[in-house]
């Protein structure tokens, strides 16, 4: 897990990556890593969405499949959703599960 907690941190890091990334979205997720806010459990949660996400189509989730999801985006998404999640006091978890589901 570490690495791949690396590897998914090296992915919303990336400059050259966020072109194509909300600004507002991205600020709020680099924020939160900066200051170490709870990123370990916003690493858990991309790939708890990965998981569910071929869990839901039937198919067992392989390393393979984990790095043909995981992009600068998904992760930033993945990442705002679960900081939305915690900002709103759990209040709208519903919302944030279904936005992830949907996307993934």
């Amino acid at each position: 897990m570490h690495t791949l907690k690396d590897y998914c941190l090296s992915l919303i890091l990336n400059k050259d990556a966020t072109k194509h990334i909300d600004p507002k979205k991205y600020q709020m997720v680099i924020s939160a890593i900066a200051m170490n806010d709870h990123v370990d459990e916003i690493i858990s949660y991309i790939f708890r969405s990965i998981e569910y996400q071929y869990i839901n189509a039937k198919v067992v989730p392989q390393d393979h499949h984990i790095l043909e999801i995981l992009s600068p985006s998904y992760c930033v998404d993945r990442a705002y959703e679960y900081l939305l999640f915690l900002q709103n006091d759990h209040e709208y978890a519903h919302e944030c599960e279904h936005l992830a589901r949907i996307k993934a």
